[in-house]
């Protein structure tokens, strides 16, 4: 089985995987598990802050939730908690949500799917998957076809968190207004 964006090859049969349930039987297992590929929306509200590279207002002066990076911006980063994940999911991807204005110049977005592990002397910090620079010479919709890191693998358990880690730069008259993330899980039910 291979998952890529949100279409699942599952033997040769081609399946949108918004709510797909695989089921499978582990060797000397008698109950076969049953597995659901999920998706749910994470915000870009509070719980986002500016990274070590400034230049990102989090819902600035406005009544709607999201994450702004005005023009002329070099190498700004965004630093997004990935909510709503359960212990024992497996985290199979992540995309951004928004959309850039680019008024013929390029801005230029990268992701960085990103794990904290809590250990003794200090926790570590280790990517677990990025989508290197997308350019945007028009305006245009951000979404899981352009920005988004696939084929994660990660089983969330205690002691491990996860965000985005968000890079872009805006040239003159270009702007990137990110509104979530879409975040797609294996969930063992």
């Amino acid at each position: 089985m291979t998952i890529k964006s949100k279409i699942l090859d599952f033997g040769g049969m081609t399946i949108r995987a918004q709510d797909v349930q695989i089921g499978y039987t582990k060797p000397n297992q008698a109950t076969p598990t049953t597995t659901a590929l999920r998706q749910h929306v994470v915000p870009i509200c509070g719980n986002a802050k500016v990274g070590a590279t400034a230049g990102w207002v989090i819902t600035g002066g406005t009544n709607i939730c999201h994450a702004t990076l005005p023009a002329s911006q070099t190498g700004s980063t965004l630093v997004v908690p990935i909510t709503g994940l359960h212990i024992g999911d497996t985290l199979v991807g992540v995309s951004l949500m928004g959309q850039v204005e680019s008024a013929g110049n390029t801005a230029t977005i990268s992701l960085d799917v990103r794990k904290l592990t809590n250990v003794a002397a200090d926790n570590t910090d280790a990517s677990l998957g990025t989508d290197n620079t997308n350019n945007f010479t028009a305006d245009g919709v951000i979404s899981s076809t352009n920005v988004a890191v696939t084929g994660l693998s990660q089983v969330m358990s205690e002691g491990i968190t996860v965000y985005a880690l968000v890079t872009a730069t805006t040239a003159a008259s270009t702007d990137i207004d990110l509104t979530g993330m879409l975040v797609t899980v294996s969930r063992a039910v």
